[in-house]
C-alpha cells in the first residue's frame, strides 16, 4: 500500500464533540482526545498508533460514533462503534485488506444508513478503484458501488447526506492536479 501513498488524499481529520464535552479527532496516529479545549491531548488506548481514517457521529444520538481504521499491513482494519461517547468501542465489521475507508457519513433521517468514500487497492494490477460503500444496518454489512473517474480525477470526498432523504448523498470528485477542476 505504500506504493500508492502519494495517490491517496492528504489527511483531513474528522472531529466531533461528544456529550460530556470531550473533542475527538481521528488522525493517522490514532484517535486523539481533549477534555480541556485542546490544551492537552491523549490517545484513546484502543487506537494508539493506529490510522483512524474516518469518524462519524450519529446526528440523532451524539453518543453514537462510527470509526474506521485503515492502511495496516499487520492487522485487519475494522469499522468500530461506540454508543457511549467513545468511552468504549466494539467492532461492527471488518474491512477487506485491499480496501481503504476514507470518510463516513451517517444519514440524519435513518442512522442505520451509513456511507463511506473508499478505495480498492489492486496491488497486482497497480490500480486504484474509488467506490462508495453503503450500509443499511449501521455499518455491519456493506454494498460497494464503484465510481468511474477520469484520468484527471484522483478521489472521492463524502460531503453530506440530505437531512430528510437517506438515499440522496453528495460526494465531491477531487482532481489529480491543481490545474484540473474538482466536480
Amino acid at each position: 500500500k505504500e506504493h500508492y501513498a502519494n495517490q491517496l488524499p492528504s489527511e483531513i481529520p474528522d472531529l466531533h464533540y461528544v456529550p460530556d464535552g470531550r473533542l475527538l479527532v481521528a488522525t493517522s496516529s490514532g484517535l486523539q482526545i481533549t477534555a480541556d479545549g485542546g490544551c492537552t491531548w491523549k490517545l484513546d488506548p484502543v487506537f494508539v498508533d493506529i490510522n483512524t481514517t474516518a469518524l462519524a457521529q450519529d446526528p440523532t444520538d451524539p453518543a453514537r460514533l462510527l470509526l474506521t481504521t485503515g492502511g495496516r499491513l499487520d492487522a485487519v482494519d475494522q469499522v468500530y462503534e461506540s454508543t457511549d461517547g467513545a468511552l468504549s468501542w466494539h467492532t461492527r465489521s471488518l474491512i477487506a485488506t485491499d480496501e481503504f475507508y476514507e470518510e463516513l457519513l451517517i444519514a440524519p433521517s435513518n442512522p442505520e444508513r451509513v456511507y463511506a468514500a473508499a478505495t480498492f487497492i489492486d496491488a497486482a494490477a497497480a490500480t486504484l478503484t474509488r467506490f462508495v460503500a453503503r450500509s443499511d444496518d449501521g455499518g455491519t454489512t456493506w454494498t460497494r458501488l464503484d465510481q468511474v473517474l477520469s484520468p484527471s480525477e484522483a478521489g472521492l470526498r463524502a460531503l453530506a447526506v440530505r437531512p430528510g432523504d437517506a438515499d440522496t448523498i453528495v460526494f465531491a470528485v477531487t482532481a489529480s492536479e491543481p490545474a484540473h477542476p474538482d466536480r
